[in-house]
């Protein structure tokens, strides 16, 4: 049976969620980059673990892929790995 991960989310949970958000997009794109240098190629804000975290892929000058995990209430990076 599928059950969509969304059924049981409400406007209440998505404001609670973004009233945590601490930092833009913008400033977890610049802390992802001072940790990986190359293109962003995908971000999304995500909960892992009960913190909201931005996922950052990056695209390296070497042609890999890492995703850097930044805390999205903190700005912290949460992780960083080859894709």
């Amino acid at each position: 049976m599928y059950i969509n991960q969304f059924d049981s989310y409400n406007e209440d949970n998505l404001y609670d969620s973004y009233r945590q958000i601490g930092i833009t997009i913008q400033d977890s794109i610049q802390i992802a980059l001072s940790q990986v240098s190359g293109q962003i190629i995908k971000i999304e804000l995500e909960r892992k673990n009960g913190i909201l975290v931005y996922e950052v892929k990056i695209l390296s000058p070497q042609g890999l892929i890492y995703e850097v995990e930044v805390d999205a209430t903190t700005g912290n990076v949460v992780k960083v790995e080859l894709d």
